[in-house]
């Protein structure tokens, strides 16, 4: 019995294939964005615990470093997330 067409690799709207063998232009900026905004998140919530340590928290309390760092975290999830929606790099098909 063959498996239905939407389960066959390659069948889903994000697999990013034009035709055998070649990339979709926009499937290699959207993980070129996925990449940037993966690390960006990461860098930013690795960067919140460290306003807890005693030396940091005294010279950069003014600042709200937690509240900076979990702003620019969210910001690039949503960056992510509207690239996933295609509102930003939209598919050329």
């Amino acid at each position: 019995m063959g498996r239905h067409p939407r389960h066959q690799p390659g069948a889903h709207r994000g697999a990013g294939i034009a035709h055998p063998g070649s990339l979709r232009h926009t499937h290699l900026g959207e993980r070129r964005v996925y990449r940037t905004t993966a690390i960006v998140m990461a860098l930013a919530v690795t960067g919140i615990p460290l306003d807890s340590i005693g030396p940091v928290y005294d010279k950069t309390h003014y600042l709200h470093p937690t509240l900076i760092l979990e702003t620019i975290a969210l910001t690039s999830f949503g960056i992510s997330w509207l690239t996933k929606g295609e509102f930003i790099l939209k598919d050329k098909t």
